[in-house]
């Protein structure tokens, strides 16, 4: 079995739209599952390291999130968003150890080789799914704040149902 025939079923399903002009049309999104999980990645400090001169390892670090997750799911496809200084992305349950373990490792490369620190935490979907439009950017970084180190471990992961 390849990975494009283990893809899950919920994400094969979700448009594709193709103009730019459309991105804020709220008929275009569709609700992630309730059980699916939601990855977010961000450098603390980031605008610091830029000032530094250290854009591209911050840009790095942001982009290797995507690249761990799509390495530990072998190809295949799922939703992520690259925010330059930072990453998001969700998993459906049968693969969520497996991105777990990639942020986590991401984490401690960043780290160790970058010298950067990295913000990372995982939420279920129906905990975003519940707030409104508005909240979403103040929970994302409450999030962060409240949830770094408390779900993921160094090089490990544990991983807590609410």
């Amino acid at each position: 079995m390849n990975a494009a025939d283990d893809s899950d079923p919920f994400y094969a399903t979700v448009s594709v739209f193709r103009s730019f002009r459309n991105l804020m049309d709220p008929q275009l999104y569709t609700p992630l599952p309730d059980d699916w999980t939601i990855g977010v990645a961000d450098i603390a400090q980031s605008t610091e390291a830029i000032r530094e001169n250290r854009y591209k390892a911050v840009n790095m670090a942001g982009a290797a999130v995507i690249a761990a997750v799509k390495n530990a799911l072998k190809g295949r496809e799922f939703p992520y968003v690259f925010g330059g200084d930072g990453a998001s992305f969700a998993v459906p349950p049968r693969y969520l150890a497996r991105a777990c373990e990639a942020l986590a490792a991401t984490a401690t490369w960043v780290k160790e080789d970058l010298d950067l620190a990295m913000r990372v935490a995982l939420e279920r979907a129906r905990a975003w799914s519940r707030r409104p439009r508005g909240a979403l950017r103040a929970f994302a970084k409450r999030l962060l704040r409240n949830v770094f180190g408390r779900r993921l471990g160094m090089g490990r992961c544990r991983h807590e149902t609410r």
